[in-house]
């Protein structure tokens, strides 16, 4: 029996130890860098600026856009008196009640005791200018070594004269300045004579000149006129022709 039972121990293979399950690691914090002040992160600056950016715009617009506006509606009327070219059978006075009649539905023209007057340019109502009388002459001229002037010329039927205004132009840091205004002889003395008076023209090679022509009791007349370089008009009458 003890040998039989030795031999049966012999047979009986130990049961092999089980491993004990290691401890549970936590997870230790992350080495990611320490994050900077929130003043230092970059899309902080950018916001920042851009909010100063645009306070400031509304800011300077809410002050400066008005006059902004206003200074640029100078510039553009100013514009077009500078380079005013009407053609130069383009008629501006006819004190012919029957020819003038025909003008009173033209709103280029106003009818003034039966006469038609050759209004202003469209956007160029600026510079002290009569509206009443006839524009006979608009654009730029300068005399030698001379800032330029916008030099206006509208012809008074009742006086026999012509009212000369001179504009220094408008800039962009500074308003168009109204020169005072004068008076010299135009056309015939006598409000009853036949008379027409057509655009006034640029002399192309002359900065500082330009041509009035007029027709008086069908006779055609020529008027130069000059801008001297102390701000005064000169105008003579060439003759008959």
């Amino acid at each position: 029996m003890v040998r039989r039972a030795e031999r049966m121990t012999d047979r009986i293979e130990p049961t092999p130890a089980i491993p004990a399950e290691p401890a549970a690691v936590r997870p230790g914090p992350l080495e990611y860098g320490v994050l900077p002040p929130l003043r230092r992160r970059r899309w902080f600056r950018r916001l920042v600026f851009t909010v100063l950016l645009v306070s400031a715009l509304a800011g300077a617009g809410a002050r400066w856009g008005r006059a902004a506006y206003e200074r640029a509606v100078e510039l553009y009327r100013q514009r077009r008196g500078e380079n005013y070219s009407p053609p130069p059978d383009q008629l501006v006075f006819d004190c012919d009640p029957v020819r003038a009649a025909k003008l009173a539905n033209d709103r280029n023209y106003e009818i003034l005791q039966r006469c038609a007057c050759r209004r202003e340019p469209e956007g160029f109502q600026e510079g002290g200018a009569l509206a009443a009388h006839a524009l006979v002459f608009l654009h730029e001229r300068h005399a030698a070594g001379r800032p330029p002037r916008i030099v206006l010329v509208e012809y008074v039927p009742r006086e026999g004269a012509a009212v000369i205004v001179l504009i220094v132009p408008a800039r962009i840091n500074r308003p168009a300045k109204v020169l005072p205004l004068s008076l010299q002889r135009l056309g015939p003395q006598s409000f009853l004579a036949d008379v027409r008076f057509y655009a006034g023209q640029p002399d192309p090679a002359d900065a500082s000149r330009f041509t009035i022509r007029y027709e008086c009791d069908g006779v055609t007349h020529r008027v130069d006129g000059f801008l001297n370089a102390d701000d005064t008009v000169t105008m003579t009458e060439r003759g008959q022709k």
